[in-house]
């Protein structure tokens, strides 16, 4: 989610996202991001989400974007009754994330809000550098000052020298990942205060139970919103 927007949810065809889908329509009352992937629904799965959601859907505090393959011409058709409608094309980069859907006017009292973790200082691990300077802007957009590092024994180098509240941890970088990164940093009892929120595309459980036991407090799921950062912040930062 972008400052232009309360909240966002991500929505595939699977029937447990359609009950999540349907359990929201009652309590639309903030502007809404509301993300569907098509890319792995057939038309009859997409025929039925929109004939059961689109009173929901047409609501004008809705703001609804598709994640289509680049070449997938059918199943946008069922979507026609919304205005405005976003199309974002896979493989996604978080720079389209941000110039497609960042774009629409800010109600006032959000646009105050992203200076809540004003004087708070993170440390961001990542070595992919567009991810760096995405997830950086929008870390900042919430008054946060951030440090990045490109591997995971900078990370723990960095830490040892400077004063962190929060570590955003890539999972799969060079020379140390951030499995071990995490494992070294917990080895120091000095650390145990600061949360490390791991960032992973690979969100099956396995995977997430993988990051606790390497010592992360939680994790985030690429690609990520501006929303699902200024909520897992609130979450560990007091």
């Amino acid at each position: 989610m972008f400052a232009t927007h309360s909240k966002a949810m991500q929505i595939h065809c699977q029937p447990q996202s359609l009950t999540d889908l349907k359990s929201e329509q009652a309590r639309i009352s903030t502007p809404t991001l509301v993300i569907i992937d098509i890319t792995r629904c057939n038309n009859n799965e997409i025929s039925e989400l929109v004939n059961n959601q689109q009173s929901w859907l047409s609501n004008d505090k809705v703001q609804l974007a598709l994640i289509s393959k680049l070449q997938q011409n059918q199943g946008k058709e069922f979507f026609d009754f919304k205005d405005g409608l976003q199309t974002l094309n896979t493989p996604i980069l978080f720079s389209n994330v941000v110039q497609r859907l960042a774009n629409s006017e800010k109600p006032l009292n959000e646009v105050q809000s992203y200076t809540v973790f004003q004087g708070v200082k993170a440390l961001l691990a990542e070595d992919f550098k567009l991810n760096q300077i995405v997830a950086k802007g929008l870390l900042e957009k919430l008054g946060i000052e951030v440090d990045i590092v490109e591997d995971g024994q900078q990370a723990v180098d960095a830490i040892g020298k400077n004063s962190y509240q929060l570590v955003f941890m890539d999972i799969h970088m060079p020379v140390m990942d951030g499995h071990l990164a995490s494992q070294t940093i917990r080895a120091n009892k000095a650390y145990d205060h600061i949360p490390i929120i791991a960032l992973t595309a690979d969100a099956q459980k396995q995977h997430i139970q993988q990051c606790i036991e390497s010592g992360m407090d939680d994790f985030l799921s690429k690609p990520f919103l501006l929303a699902d950062i200024e909520k897992i912040i609130h979450k560990h930062i007091q």
